[in-house]
C-alpha cells in the first residue's frame, strides 16, 4: 500500500494501542480468589486479553456452564469498574506515531470490541481521547468484530474510503473484520499474540513486530 494512499489509520485498543493486560488479570485473579480458586499467572491470562471477558472467564472457569459463566462475565465487568485505570499503559511508541500522525494531518481511530464505558474513560485517563477522530466499541452497533460493520462505520464516520484507510490489530479477528470489509490491514505483533500462533495464517497485508515498524509504512 504507497505511503500516499493512507488516509486514516484505525487501531484495535487492547494490545495494539493500550496494554490493558494487567488490569484485566488482575480482575480475574480478584474473582478467582472471590471464589476460592487459584489464581492464574499473567503469562496464561496475556494471551486471551484481546479476546474479551468471555475468553478469560472461559479460561478461569471452564468447568462451569455457560449460565454460570455468563453471571461470572457479569461479575467481572462490575469488579473491572474498580481496576481498569490502575496499571493500563500505553504501548511503547504509541505517543510517538499519534503524534506523527497528528502533525501530518492523517486521521487516526480506535475500533473496539470493548465496551464503551471502559474504552473512552481509559482513553481519557491516558491523556490520547482528544484527537482520536472516531471511536467505535463493542456496543456501539448490532454487530461486532469479526463483522465489518464496526470498520466500515468508522471509515463512513471520519469520510474517507475504506481502501484508504489501514486497520492494525493484534487478533486474527482484526484481520477477519478488515478482509471482510476490504481495508487493508496489517498485524500488531508487539500485542498479546500467542507464540506459538502464526499470525501469517490470518491473512493480513502486513505483519509489525513493533509500531516503529509500522511507521515506517506511513
Amino acid at each position: 500500500m504507497p505511503k500516499n494512499k493512507i488516509q486514516a489509520v484505525l487501531f484495535d485498543m487492547d494490545g495494539t494501542l493500550v496494554d490493558t493486560a494487567p488490569d484485566m488479570a488482575d480482575t480475574l485473579n480478584l474473582l478467582l480468589k472471590k471464589n476460592n480458586l487459584t489464581k492464574l499467572d499473567q503469562k496464561i491470562i496475556r494471551p486471551f486479553v484481546s479476546q474479551g471477558a468471555m475468553a478469560l472467564i472461559k479460561l478461569a472457569f471452564q468447568s462451569c456452564s455457560i449460565k454460570k459463566q455468563e453471571t461470572l462475565k457479569d461479575e467481572y465487568l462490575t469488579m473491572y469498574q474498580d481496576n481498569f485505570t490502575n496499571k493500563s499503559a500505553l504501548f511503547e511508541g504509541t505517543n510517538k506515531i499519534l503524534s506523527y500522525l497528528d502533525k501530518n494531518n492523517i486521521k487516526w481511530g480506535i475500533v473496539t470490541n470493548k465496551p464503551h464505558g471502559f474504552a473512552k474513560p481509559l482513553l481519557e485517563h491516558l491523556k490520547i481521547y482528544k484527537n482520536c477522530a472516531v471511536l467505535v466499541c463493542g456496543d456501539s452497533l448490532a454487530k461486532n468484530k469479526p463483522h465489518p460493520l464496526p470498520l466500515k462505520i468508522a471509515a463512513q464516520k471520519i469520510n474517507i474510503d475504506v481502501k484508504k484507510c489501514i486497520y492494525i490489530g493484534d487478533d486474527i479477528r482484526d484481520m477477519q473484520a478488515a478482509i471482510a470489509a476490504k481495508m487493508p490491514c496489517a498485524v500488531a505483533k508487539w500485542g498479546y499474540i500467542d507464540k506459538q500462533e502464526d499470525a501469517s495464517k490470518w491473512h493480513g497485508d502486513y505483519i509489525f513486530s513493533s509500531i516503529d515498524e509500522l511507521m515506517q509504512l506511513l
